[in-house]
């Protein structure tokens, strides 16, 4: 499944924008996961069109609350596809 992922800016504060592109209509889910891999937070978790999709990570958890400074990974996946992208937050 030949896809690009990216986010920007990296390291970023106090928000990063991750951008993945589709050749085909999929289901995605593009979650966050800190080091240890606890799940951080999910962005994308639906059936999304062809083409390019960007989600925004504010630098909070699901509840809302602030992460804290270090290394997280953006992971994508699509069918048995997965992509992941180093993302550092710097407070």
């Amino acid at each position: 499944f030949p896809l690009a992922l990216a986010s920007w800016p990296n390291p970023f504060n106090p928000r990063a924008t991750v951008a993945f592109d589709l050749p085909r209509a999929a289901h995605a889910r593009l979650a966050l996961y800190d080091l240890a891999g606890r799940l951080v937070r999910v962005l994308v978790d639906e059936q999304v069109n062809a083409g390019r999709h960007e989600a925004v990570w504010d630098g909070r958890d699901d509840r809302g609350a602030p992460v804290a400074s270090g290394l997280y990974h953006a992971r994508l996946n699509i069918n048995d596809w997965s992509a992941t992208k180093r993302m550092l937050m710097v407070r």
